[in-house]
C-alpha cells in the first residue's frame, strides 16, 4: 500500500468519511478511509459518484430543488475535522485541532493528512500474545484489523498513538518490528481474549455463552482479593467462580445451582487465557495458611455457564 493519499480509480473497496476538505463555507472533498486502510481525497462529486455505487458507507445523498445535497449515514459530518485549503491548516475547532494535535505527526513530505489516522482502542489477547487490535477512526467506526496490519498503518503514521521501532532479538540476531504507545500505554488498553474455539470474547461482558470454573468447598474460608483490598469469605458447600480475567469470587450453594449450568462439552473457560492473574486472588482455607492457587488446580474445575443471563 502507497504511504501517500490515493487518488481515486476504479476499485471496489468500501470507504468511511473521517473529515472533510473546506475552500471557504464550500465543501471541496472529503477524506476517505478504506476497510483496508487505504487512504483516499475525493472531491464533492467522486463522492456522490462513489455513494451512487455504495463504496461510502457512512455517507448518502439527498435530493433538493438545488441539486444533491450530501448527508452523513450514522455520523455528523459537521463534527469530523475540516482542513481549510486556503489556509492549508486545520480549522480552529476541537474535532479539526484533534486532529491537528495528534501524538503523531505524520512527514511533511509523506501526502499524509492526519484525518485519516486510527486510533488503537483494544487489545486482542490469546492468551499472553497479541493477534491483533481494535481500532477507531475519526468517524468513530471501530474495526479489527490484525497485529500485522496495525504496524503496516503505524509505519505510515497512520495510527495516532502507536510508533513502530526495531528491536533486534540477542538470542536469534533477527531484526523485528514492535509497536510503543505514544500518549499512552498499549499495555493498559482493555484487552478483548480470544478462546480456545476462535472466538473473541471481551471479557467485561458476561452471557450465557460464557464459559467459567468452578469448584465446590469442603471448608470455609477466604478470597483476598489484591486488586481491590477486599476480603470475601465463603462457607462449607459454597462455590469459587473464576471468571473473566481469573477474578475468582465466592458464591453460595443456592446461588450456584440457580444461575450456573454444567458445560459437559466445554474444553475451556473464559479464564484460562489469564491464569497468571491468579496472584492477585489468594485463597485461605480456615486453619491454613494464605496460598495462591495455581494454574493447574484451576484448570481442573468444573467449567460452567450461566443458565439464565437475565
Amino acid at each position: 500500500m502507497s504511504n501517500r493519499t490515493n487518488t481515486i480509480n476504479a476499485t471496489d473497496n468500501v470507504y468511511r468519511v473521517v473529515g472533510r476538505y473546506m475552500t471557504g463555507s464550500t465543501v471541496s472533498g472529503y477524506h476517505l478511509v478504506g476497510i483496508d486502510g487505504s487512504q483516499v481525497k475525493a472531491s464533492k462529486d467522486r463522492a456522490i459518484y462513489m455513494i451512487g455505487r455504495g463504496l461510502i458507507e457512512n455517507m448518502r445523498v439527498q435530493s433538493s430543488e438545488s441539486g444533491v445535497i450530501v448527508r452523513g449515514k450514522g455520523v455528523n459530518l459537521n463534527m469530523l475535522p475540516v482542513y481549510d485549503l486556503n489556509k492549508d491548516a486545520f480549522r480552529d475547532n476541537k474535532y479539526s485541532q484533534d486532529a491537528a494535535n495528534t501524538n503523531v505527526q505524520p512527514k511533511k513530505d509523506s501526502g499524509i493528512n492526519p484525518m485519516g489516522q486510527m486510533e488503537i482502542t483494544k487489545r486482542i489477547m490469546y492468551k499472553t500474545t497479541c493477534l491483533g487490535y481494535m481500532v477507531k477512526d475519526r468517524s468513530g467506526k471501530e474495526i479489527k484489523l490484525s497485529r500485522d496490519k496495525v504496524i503496516e498503518l503505524a509505519v505510515q503514521r497512520l495510527i495516532s498513538n502507536a510508533t513502530v521501532q526495531k528491536y533486534t532479538d540477542r538470542s536469534t540476531g533477527k531484526t523485528r518490528l514492535i509497536l510503543r504507545g505514544a500518549g499512552s500505554d498499549l499495555t493498559e488498553l482493555p484487552a478483548l481474549i480470544v478462546d480456545s474455539t476462535g472466538r473473541i470474547v471481551d471479557p467485561n461482558k458476561v452471557d450465557s455463552n460464557t464459559k467459567m470454573r468452578v469448584v465446590r468447598m469442603k471448608r470455609g474460608g477466604i478470597v483476598y482479593d489484591k486488586e481491590k483490598d477486599k476480603k470475601y469469605t465463603f462457607e462449607t458447600g459454597d462455590y469459587l467462580v473464576c471468571g473473566n480475567n481469573a477474578v475468582i469470587r465466592p458464591m453460595n450453594k443456592s446461588d450456584a445451582l440457580r444461575k450456573l449450568k454444567v458445560d459437559t462439552e466445554g474444553t475451556s473457560a473464559i479464564c484460562d487465557v489469564s491464569l497468571e492473574n491468579l496472584v492477585n486472588y489468594p485463597i485461605e482455607i480456615f486453619g491454613n495458611k494464605v496460598q495462591t492457587l495455581s494454574k493447574e488446580q484451576v484448570l481442573t474445575w468444573q467449567i460452567v455457564s450461566i443458565a439464565n443471563s437475565k
